[in-house]
């Protein structure tokens, strides 16, 4: 079942949107309802993507970014002493 929603957009992105939809031969609405669906599975996406990271972050004991320098600068004096051990 669809729900009929309502909106205002600002005349470029209005002319953008009419444009798209011509080049791809949908319809105005076919064309947001595709923008919306993309918006809305890549937001899903990133929004796993910072919950997997803050998780780590947690894990790792980093509070900001000092700390994922700090890690950065260990991982690379690790490899450092790696290759000097070979």
């Amino acid at each position: 079942m669809s729900k009929i929603i309502n909106m205002s957009l600002p005349e470029p992105l209005y002319a953008e949107v009419v444009k798209m939809a011509k080049v791809k031969g949908v319809s105005r609405s076919r064309m947001l309802k595709e923008a919306l669906n993309i918006y809305i599975s890549e937001e899903k996406r990133w929004q796993n993507i910072r919950k997997i990271g803050n998780a780590t972050a947690k894990k790792l004991g980093i509070e900001d970014e000092s700390g994922v320098e700090k890690l950065r600068e260990e991982y690379w004096k690790e490899k450092e002493k790696d290759k000097d051990n070979a």
